[in-house]
């Protein structure tokens, strides 16, 4: 789906359960609420497309738009989103407080 601004993907819910638990937080209560964050996360995007839920224990999650390339920032992009897919990532973006 493509509403101009971001792309979205169907993405299985099992399966992004297992890659918390394996990667991100170990624990079933932890990985509920990592479950609850992204799609916390995800409703909050700004003209995000993933705001129609899918069922069948699946869920549409918005992709990152990445950087227009003004010569050498597809570098930087390419940097930017695969940091961007990598929930551990994420999750200490999301988690981190000012000291």
């Amino acid at each position: 789906q493509n509403n101009d601004i971001r792309l979205s993907i169907l993405v299985n819910s099992d399966i992004t359960r297992a890659h918390a638990s394996n990667f991100v937080c170990h624990g079933e209560q932890k990985i509920e609420q990592y479950c609850k964050m992204i799609d916390t996360c995800q409703n909050e995007l700004i003209l995000s497309s993933a705001q129609d839920q899918v069922t069948d224990g699946k869920k549409r999650i918005s992709m990152p738009p990445g950087l227009r390339n003004l010569g050498a920032t597809c570098y930087l992009n390419s940097q930017l989103q695969c940091l961007a897919q990598n929930l551990g990532f994420v999750h200490g973006l999301f988690t981190w407080r000012q000291v």
